[in-house]
């Protein structure tokens, strides 16, 4: 729940970068009423398990049912948040699918702490001139987001070989005993596809992740030589000749 407190303290500039986060995606009116419920569940690890995707979606499920129970106790069903409203919700689009709730949970939770860790930085860089400080940020977001980016893969890599060791297990099987009936081979063969389908939705999220990265990194390259470069060597030119200037490249 804290992490929702923080956010909800921060200016409007940042609060709309956490609105375009659920922008099409999640409630925020979820996210916002079910915050100490969303905070204590393991998303990530809920991202690469159906079971415990399952586990976390049933524990919401359950935590907006005790909310809204407590509103009918209170007689405060008109005035307090639509409970019943949010739960049809998640049923609607996540019953059968927990893992991509789990997805988006792991997603905007990463996200949001790099938003609060953007406003440390800003914070801790007070005495710096001002170019600067937004240099020492750009660079700061990149270290974060290449650290995440590494875990991500990571994680994706797991799936893989998840999905190839259960498929070559089950082969096994299936040679072993030719006369495995016909729905558990469909059972099994849908499994796999769901787990696929899975591993594709990541995939395209590292990959745009990856586009975004290289991208914002040009940038700051591009800030650093083209910019930045010129005014150092023109500062030590002066230097050269008796000026006191300083002649640092370093943040």
């Amino acid at each position: 729940m804290a992490q929702w407190q923080d956010l909800l303290k921060l200016d409007s500039a940042l609060q709309s970068r956490v609105q375009q986060l659920y922008e099409g995606r999640f409630p925020r009116e979820i996210r916002h009423f079910a915050r100490s419920c969303i905070e204590s569940q393991d998303w990530v690890s809920a991202a690469e398990s159906e079971n415990a995707a399952r586990t976390c979606f049933q524990a919401l499920l359950d935590y907006l049912e005790e909310q809204w129970n407590r509103s009918v106790q209170e007689n405060n069903i008109l005035e307090g948040p639509d409970f019943r409203r949010m739960t049809d919700y998640l049923m609607e689009h996540f019953q059968g699918q927990p893992v991509n709730l789990a997805l988006i949970m792991s997603d905007c939770l990463n996200e949001e702490k790099k938003i609060l860790s953007s406003v440390t930085t800003a914070q801790n860089n007070v005495g710096m001139p001002l170019k600067w400080r937004e240099v020492n940020n750009k660079v700061t977001e990149l270290k974060w987001q290449i650290s995440e980016l590494k875990k991500e893969i990571k994680t994706l890599d797991g799936l893989n070989e998840k999905l190839d060791f259960f498929q070559q297990t089950w082969q096994s099987k299936v040679e072993q005993n030719i006369q495995v009936a016909e729905s558990k081979v469909q059972m099994v063969e849908g499994e796999c596809l769901k787990q696929a389908n899975i591993i594709t939705h990541t995939k395209q999220i590292v990959v745009q992740r990856l586009v975004n990265l290289l991208n914002q990194t040009a940038q700051t390259v591009a800030t650093l030589t083209d910019v930045e470069l010129p005014e150092w060597k023109y500062r030590q030119q002066l230097s050269c000749i008796g000026g006191p200037l300083d002649t640092s490249l370093g943040l």
